[in-house]
């Protein structure tokens, strides 16, 4: 069992394996989620020879400072990281104006709106139960955690992961919230 070492401990631990898990292993317990209300993670640690496997077993996990993707409008987030992104002439930038905006076209400064409504291809249970093997099968040391969620949206905001290594953590819950939405530029 996990805890947090940040913020004050009213999360509840998450149970983490000591060794890897199978994909095989991690299909079982999401097709169990309906009963358990346990969604299913492999995981990877930052350093495959970390010892620690940090951050998900030593406790560098932040659930308090997070909110619940649900909480939030994907539209309204998904047109104000748009705002910021397509700014041009900000101090600092790497790129042009002309280059900037050259990264959204068609649609340059003016946010396109949530793509409508389609049916995948693949359902998405069955696009999960193909990476999870893909994912075990490329990373041996993986590990598998338990995490009472509704839906894998909402796995690694309630396990408390803050986003990759030195990302911006407002832009990084931008993209997953709009991930949970499925909403991309059309």
């Amino acid at each position: 069992m996990i805890t947090s070492d940040e913020g004050d401990g009213g999360t509840q631990p998450l149970w983490l394996s000591d060794t890897q898990a199978s994909a095989e292993l991690w299909a079982r317990l999401l097709a169990e989620h309906s009963t358990s209300g346990l969604w299913p993670l492999h995981l990877d640690s930052l350093d495959p020879d970390d010892s620690e496997f940090r951050p998900w077993a030593s406790g560098e996990l932040f659930p308090e400072d997070l909110t619940a993707p649900q909480e939030h409008d994907p539209a309204v987030l998904l047109a104000q990281w748009w705002g910021e992104y397509t700014k041009v002439g900000e101090d600092g930038d790497l790129l042009t104006p002309d280059k900037r905006l050259a990264l959204t076209q068609p649609f340059g400064q003016t946010w396109p709106r949530p793509a409508l409504d389609h049916e995948p291809v693949t359902g998405a249970g069955q696009s999960a139960a193909e990476y999870a093997q893909t994912f075990a099968d490329q990373h041996p040391q993986s590990r598998l955690r338990l995490v009472a969620a509704a839906c894998g949206a909402d796995a690694l905001t309630a396990v408390g992961w803050d986003g990759p290594t030195n990302y911006d953590v407002g832009r990084w819950t931008y993209l997953r919230i709009a991930r949970r939405a499925g909403s991309r530029p059309g």
